[in-house]
């Protein structure tokens, strides 16, 4: 599949969500930190736990932080960030020893010489208007051998974000140009809700040419 086509293409389908300091400051993304949510949480993190060689991590889009009580402090060191300063506010209020930043993902970029072993994208990808290309540019900030891990709501929507973004994931993956280390689904207890966990080899190039 041709990258650049694409991301003209998802421009045109999906819609943006233009609200999230409102949101999270009026808590509408409070269930996320409830216990119905475990799951989904524990599963990206016992991913992380699982490679011995994880040991720096970029929560990209981490909101309020929920991420980190999953992860072993001991040996993880956490980096988050977010475009809402309401969320970051909230994440710094949470867990004031750690390092939070309020940025846009298209602005981010790491400090010379910082890499990571592992970059989270919960729940962010189906939100921005050039998932793969952000996809490709934050995995030059990893370390060899590092990963990947997208985690997305399975939307029996077909015009949502979400399952659109599901979609378009599965179709890079059958062109040779994301490689799919391992793939899990989870079910919320409380609502039945579907979650994916896809885990992706950050090493991998994708095919320019399509």
């Amino acid at each position: 599949m041709k990258i650049a086509e694409a991301a003209n293409a998802w421009k045109k389908r999906y819609t943006p969500i233009k609200e999230w300091d409102r949101m999270f400051s009026e808590g509408h993304w409070d269930y996320l930190d409830s216990i119905g949510e475990a799951a989904r949480y524990a599963l990206i993190a016992g991913y992380i736990h699982r490679r011995p060689s994880v040991n720096d991590v970029l929560d990209v889009g981490c909101g309020a932080g929920i991420l980190i009580r999953y992860l072993d402090r001991s040996r993880i060191r956490y980096r988050g960030i977010d475009l809402s300063q309401a969320a970051i506010d909230q994440a710094r209020e949470r867990f004031p020893h750690d390092r939070f930043d309020a940025i846009d993902l298209a602005s981010y970029e790491p400090a010379s010489g910082e890499l990571f072993d592992a970059i989270v994208f919960n729940e962010v990808l189906p939100h921005i208007d050039d998932p793969l290309g952000s996809f490709s540019r934050y995995c030059n900030y990893l370390r060899p051998h590092g990963i990947v891990i997208i985690s997305t709501f399975q939307n029996p929507n077909p015009s949502s974000n979400a399952a659109m973004f599901t979609a378009l994931l599965d179709e890079a993956v059958a062109a040779g140009d994301l490689i799919v280390l391992t793939r899990s689904e989870v079910t919320t207890s409380e609502k039945g809700l579907k979650w994916r966990v896809d885990v992706l080899a950050g090493d991998h190039e994708p095919r320019a040419d399509g």
